[in-house]
């Protein structure tokens, strides 16, 4: 009986190597570029967090509607900022969410 192994493994190594390069494998690739720079702990963390962003879209948060609330800078609301932080420097600011259903209004 003739060992067809060598077939399957050459049939394995042709279909990976027509891997669809798309757009999608494109931003794929420069991700894991930048993804390359880092430590670790701070690949670790931005994984987690891109991750997050699938589980997002998997429940439909980035198909609905979105809304942006667009405000000059004293009427944001507070945020954490530590003292070696720069100032703001935009006149404008955008608080985008997909749930939010009325503009922001300062308290």
């Amino acid at each position: 009986m003739e060992d067809r192994r060598p077939d399957k493994a050459f049939e394995i190594l042709k279909t990976s190597s027509q891997a669809i390069q798309d757009d999608c494998q494109h931003f794929g690739n420069l991700v894991a570029a930048k993804l390359r720079k880092f430590s670790e702990d701070v690949i670790t963390n931005l994984e987690s967090d891109i991750m997050g962003l699938f589980v997002k879209a998997n429940r439909g948060f980035y198909n609905l509607p979105s809304t942006c609330n667009y405000f000059l800078p004293e009427q944001m609301p507070a945020t954490h900022q530590t003292s070696n932080s720069a100032p703001e420097t935009s006149h404008l600011s955008s608080q985008c969410s997909s749930y939010a259903t009325t503009p922001f209004e300062p308290p």
